[in-house]
């Protein structure tokens, strides 16, 4: 779905995502409307819409779980 969801924002339509992913159209349009329900939105232009203004946020949460995992792995040096 990530790469259907990439692709969508990049205003690809159902033809070039299934060739591109090599997939059927039927699947690529299973997938966009799989993508409208789980966004609340339906239609391509109010999905980008919903991945812009989450955006930041999921970046936020990326970068506190990334800190999270660094700082529970430590690096021991020998004595």
């Amino acid at each position: 779905l990530r790469y259907v969801l990439a692709m969508v924002c990049r205003g690809s339509t159902d033809d070039e995502i299934a060739e591109t992913l090599g997939i059927a159209r039927r699947t690529t349009n299973a997938y966009v409307k799989r993508l409208f329900t789980s966004t609340g939105t339906t239609n391509r232009t109010a999905l980008v819409g919903a991945v812009l203004a989450n955006k930041s946020h999921l970046q936020r949460e990326e970068s506190a779980a990334r800190k999270a995992w660094l700082g529970s792995t430590t690096l021991t040096s020998k004595p």
